[in-house]
């Protein structure tokens, strides 16, 4: 339970399942460290210009219902 992913790597995983965007979305980019995202989570991009590991991912799961 823990950042694992580098803010490009979490972008890439976004970007082919969903739509890219950390805050929006079935795949939603957070962090514990602060460095995966730039500004507020609503609307910011994933902060790609740190290569340091400061990213984890969250799936929304449609019930189908």
């Amino acid at each position: 339970g823990g950042d694992i992913l580098r803010p490009d790597d979490a972008w890439n995983i976004d970007s082919k399942i969903d739509d890219g965007k950390p805050g929006s979305g079935m795949v939603r980019g957070h962090s514990l460290s602060g460095t995966c995202i730039t500004g507020a989570l609503s609307t910011a991009p994933y902060n790609t210009t740190n290569s340091a590991i400061g990213c984890y991912l969250g799936f929304i799961l449609n019930s189908g219902s």
